[in-house]
């Protein structure tokens, strides 16, 4: 995932960068490095981030269902990859 397409994905969540590390499980610096490509996601980081846009892609009305949604999850820890591939299915549309 490149620099461009971390900092549209933060923004299509309308999330300033620590928000955006604490769904994704990461710092501030580390969204600071990937925004300036100082250094790219990989392993668990990249599979949440792709996980993500997925989800956004698929229902992009329920952005701010999903930011609640992987907030809360990722407070538990750990489990975030799982619980953004889940996410199609477990948050409801807005009605």
């Amino acid at each position: 995932m490149t620099k461009a397409e971390i900092i549209a994905l933060r923004h299509r969540l309308g999330l300033e960068r620590a928000a955006f590390a604490r769904i994704t499980g990461t710092d501030v610096r580390t969204v600071t490095r990937w925004e300036t490509g100082a250094c790219e996601p990989s392993g668990t980081s990249l599979s949440v981030l792709t996980g993500i846009r997925e989800a956004l892609d698929q229902h992009p009305e329920r952005a701010e269902a999903m930011v609640r949604y992987i907030a809360r999850a990722a407070a538990m820890g750990g489990l975030s990859y799982l619980l953004v591939k889940l996410l199609s299915a477990v948050v409801p549309s807005e009605p």
